[in-house]
């Protein structure tokens, strides 16, 4: 049994990604591999100053991404090369199985019975039901093989549409199937496809994420973060009502929640209803993390150097290194020494010194050679 007071859980990556048809997908060769990503977290638990959290790879990944619109040739290094290292020592961000919460699959025909299995996410875990939770008893009508989300989180954040309730769609959807691109289109366009349970390795195995729903998770959860660590920095010490926390502060900590919130607890049915910490998803996890380092007094800021995003709970912090922070004090010591030190000369001195210039050359040329 876990304990209370640690957060454990288990995630998954391939040892190598590559990107097709902008999507992120595992590798032919690659083998998986299951992890902790709390296991480096617990380590700068306690610890002052500046840290780097495992949530900070993905800010600085998403920083990136605020500069390819601008430079193609860093859009294909940003896509190509730094997406696949990154999956490769974290994995994916586990978007499908972090936003849905029901995949009802398609009747399986029997004899006896026409069972429609149900995937569905309780506690942080995703389950497999064969009959489905709201319908435990046979019938001769089914439902349609579908999916089902609470909430889903758009791309881009001038667009209010985090707030969509519950949304649902057939199997076939576009939408759907792009999270699956070891599929064949004739296989998705049926759908009949038994797909696998969220998380288990059939299913990475098959699992891939658009680049721009994986870009536009990646800013939401730094734009999120950001904003509510210059809302704390501004009370300084003092308890606002919630009421008057700004619309846009709302907004972030509103999605940092429903993020993490899919991130639970979950009593397992082995006759002492063991408690496990669980979470579907990796972006879950991070949004739970963020919250806590803001919990613990930490702040998500941009080096004054080099403008690189880093993690500390020191009020003062400006910069991401002492690299940084000593370039900082260089360039003002000399913009300071420029400014303090006398004119190394006045307009009067410059048209002597070119008269005295143009006197010397004339005098140099008359002298006889040789």
């Amino acid at each position: 049994m876990n304990d209370r007071g640690r957060t454990q859980t288990q995630w998954w990556r391939f040892t190598r990604y590559k990107v097709e048809d902008d999507i992120i997908q595992p590798h032919e060769n690659a083998e998986l591999v299951v992890y902790d990503p709390w296991e480096t977290f617990s380590r700068i638990e306690g610890v002052y100053r500046t840290v780097e959290p495992a949530y900070l790879e993905l800010f600085r990944l998403a920083q990136k991404f605020e500069k390819v619109d601008r430079d193609a040739n860093r859009d294909i290094e940003t896509r190509f090369f730094e997406i696949p290292r990154f999956c490769a020592r974290h994995g994916l961000l586990g978007i499908l199985p972090a936003t849905y919460t029901m995949i009802r699959l398609p009747i399986k025909r029997r004899k006896v019975d026409r069972s429609q299995p149900v995937h569905r996410r309780l506690g942080g875990r995703w389950k497999t039901f064969e009959r489905g939770l709201e319908d435990p008893l046979p019938r001769k009508e089914r439902d349609p093989a579908t999916w089902s989300v609470d909430w889903y989180a758009g791309h881009d954040w001038a667009e209010n549409d985090y707030f969509l309730r519950v949304r649902e769609g057939k199997l076939t959807d576009e939408e759907f199937t792009a999270f699956f691109p070891g599929l064949p289109a004739e296989v998705t366009s049926k759908g009949d496809y038994p797909y696998p349970l969220p998380c288990s390795p059939g299913f990475w195995a098959l699992y891939g994420e658009r680049i721009r729903n994986f870009r536009g998770w990646a800013q939401r959860l730094l734009k999120c973060a950001e904003t509510l660590s210059t809302y704390a920095d501004s009370l300084q010490g003092r308890e606002p009502l919630e009421s008057e926390a700004p619309e846009n502060v709302l907004f972030a900590w509103q999605q940092l929640n429903d993020i993490q919130s899919a991130a639970g607890r979950l009593f397992s049915l082995d006759g002492n209803f063991t408690e496990e910490n669980a979470s579907p998803a990796l972006v879950a996890t991070y949004a739970l993390m963020i919250l806590r380092d803001l919990q613990a007094g930490r702040r998500i800021r941009r080096c004054e150097n080099c403008g690189l995003v880093f993690v500390s709970d020191d009020a003062r912090a400006s910069y991401c290194s002492p690299k940084c922070r000593h370039a900082a004090q260089q360039r003002r010591y000399r913009a300071r020494s420029k400014s303090d030190s006398p004119p190394s000369s006045t307009p009067e001195k410059s048209a002597l010194k070119k008269a005295g210039s143009k006197r010397a050359r004339k005098e140099a040329a008359a002298r006889p050679k040789g």
